[in-house]
């Protein structure tokens, strides 16, 4: 929220009170997005691409408070070499964007679509500039079961494919398998 509460709050999920999810003083979890912002969409991407070919975070004003102070650094509890993270905040059904484009698919019970949407989105958009790298995310709560869109046009396609972060979590929580899935992107002409 540091980064775009700001100057972009319409990057964050339109709450029922007309307000946009950045006020952390009231009590739960926010930070919420709106994964239909096209804004937010490309600054994702343009993160993900920096930090799957390697640039330093202070490229994208990537950082972290610690013992508040800001720290310029690639969350080790969301990035791994090789891997970027696409997870929406926890609970983020219980506080759906309210916006015209996010409203009717949280309506019908459909957020999936909304987050597997994005994420796909930039998969598909890191894989066609040749980044190589994988992009992961939770499919889990409501962003659990199987979106409408077209997995199956990626060739390296696996559903199995985790980052070892992911999968040491899986495994705490004591699930049989990793719950994150999206293709591995190309490098070289073959899967990671």
């Amino acid at each position: 929220m540091q980064r775009f509460a700001g100057q972009h709050p319409e990057y964050f999920a339109l709450l029922e009170n007309g307000k946009r999810d950045t006020d952390l003083s009231l009590p739960g979890n926010h930070g919420h997005l709106c994964f239909s912002q096209k804004g937010l969409e490309e600054e994702i991407y343009q993160d993900a691409e920096a930090f799957l070919t390697g640039k330093p975070p202070a490229t994208r004003n990537i950082g972290r408070e610690i013992e508040g102070k800001w720290v310029t650094m690639w969350d080790p509890n969301c990035f791994e070499p090789g891997f970027f993270n696409i997870m929406p905040q926890d609970n983020h059904e219980l506080a759906p964007c309210q916006c015209a484009a996010c409203k009717p698919l949280y309506d019908q019970g459909k957020a999936h679509e909304i987050v597997w949407g994005f994420v796909t989105r930039i998969a598909r958009r890191l894989q066609s500039n040749r980044i190589p790298g994988t992009v992961t995310s939770g499919a889990y709560m409501s962003a659990g079961p199987v979106p409408s869109c077209d997995f199956t046009t990626s060739p390296a396609w696996r559903p199995d494919r985790a980052s070892p972060l992911m999968a040491r979590l899986t495994r705490r929580f004591g699930k049989a398998r990793p719950s994150c899935i999206w293709p591995p992107l190309q490098r070289r002409g073959r899967p990671l």
